[in-house]
This record gives structure tokens, C-alpha cells and sequence, in this order.
């Protein structure tokens, strides 16, 4: 996806929203955006891919260790995903971290 004119960004999973237009590089913010954790991740460099996210109006941006915490990039911060399930703002999507978790194995 084009975050900005000269940053493009492959997050590990997107929600499109089907309202937008359907483009080869998604250029409208996505509905949320998850970045699976690798052991080899530095934290500087995945808190400033979520600040391009952020920057591109992305409202949901969640982290999730396979091995370890969940956590949603706001304004510049991870706060801990607490709930197991939760809906997205501005969508109708819900998502159960168990299940994800399951994807994960």
C-alpha cells in the first residue's frame, strides 16, 4: 500500500473497506492493518511503519506476537489489547484474538 508519495508499506494483513475503489496499490486508508511479530522485529522500526499507517488516516492498527502480547498503535503509543474479541470502529467486522491465534499455529 502507498502510505505517503514515496513510502509503500506491505502490512501482514489488511481489511479493505469494500466502499473504496478497488486498486492494484491500495492509496485509501484500509479499514485496519496487522503486523504479525517475527523474533528478528526491532520496535523502532515497526512503532515508526504504525506511525506511517497512522499518518495515512488508518484507524485500527493492531501488533500481534504469536508468542506474547496483543497490542493497538495509538497516537504514537501500543496500548494491550485486553479483550478477546472486539469490533472495529468505523466497520462490521469483529474479530476473536483466539481465533487469529489459531491462524498463527
Amino acid at each position: 500500500m502507498q502510505v505517503a508519495p514515496d513510502c509503500f508499506l506491505v502490512p501482514d494483513v489488511t481489511l479493505l473497506d469494500r466502499n473504496q475503489p478497488i486498486e492494484q496499490i491500495v492509496t485509501h486508508p484500509p479499514v485496519a492493518v496487522f503486523e504479525i511479530l517475527s523474533p528478528s522485529d526491532a520496535i523502532r522500526r515497526v512503532m515508526t511503519k504504525c506511525g506511517k499507517y497512522e499518518r495515512m488516516g488508518i484507524r485500527t492498527i493492531l501488533l500481534i506476537d504469536p508468542d506474547g502480547p496483543k497490542y493497538r498503535y495509538v497516537d504514537g503509543r501500543l496500548e494491550p489489547l485486553e479483550a478477546r474479541a472486539f469490533d472495529l470502529p468505523g466497520s462490521q467486522s469483529r474479530f476473536d484474538l483466539d481465533e487469529i491465534e489459531k491462524l498463527l499455529d
